[in-house]
């Protein structure tokens, strides 16, 4: 059951708590969490927002932050999608990661639909998944195994 809208009020405090899926990890490293605190202060200098406390651990974080003009949610989603699309594109970019839809699929010969139903995902969202892959594959040729 999702939880209930967040009630905004400009210049309120917000205990932000944000999880990985599952307890998995949001952060793999300290390179990772770098890059996520200079997004943080960027988009924080950006949005007039002040931040008084933050924790980073491996599978979750906590934000203590005060918005001024501009929604948190809005803060939230600006941080949150950047530092997925960052995240996502070193996964995409070693292979020993999780996110290895077109290997599986196309080297491996697992059906979509399996895959899908072992990673919890909708079948389009794992096609989806296998076409971007495949055309950074294409663009940069990498391999599951050193030969």
């Amino acid at each position: 059951m999702p939880r209930q809208a967040r009630i905004d009020i400009p210049g309120a405090l917000d205990d932000i708590i944000v999880r990985g899926i599952e307890r998995g990890r949001i952060f793999q490293n300290d390179q990772d969490r770098i890059r996520f605190v200079d997004r943080l202060g960027t988009i924080l200098s950006e949005t007039a927002t002040s931040c008084y406390a933050w924790v980073l651990l491996p599978n979750h974080l906590h934000l203590l932050l005060r918005t001024d003009r501009v929604p948190i949610a809005t803060v939230m989603r600006r941080l949150l999608t950047s530092y997925a699309v960052t995240y996502n594109r070193y996964i995409h970019l070693h292979p020993q990661g999780k996110n290895v839809c077109y290997w599986v699929v196309r080297e491996l010969g697992m059906h979509a639909t399996e895959l899908a139903r072992r990673f919890r995902m909708t079948q389009p969202a794992v096609s989806i998944l296998v076409k971007r892959e495949e055309s950074l594959a294409n663009a940069k040729p990498l391999k599951l195994l050193d030969e």
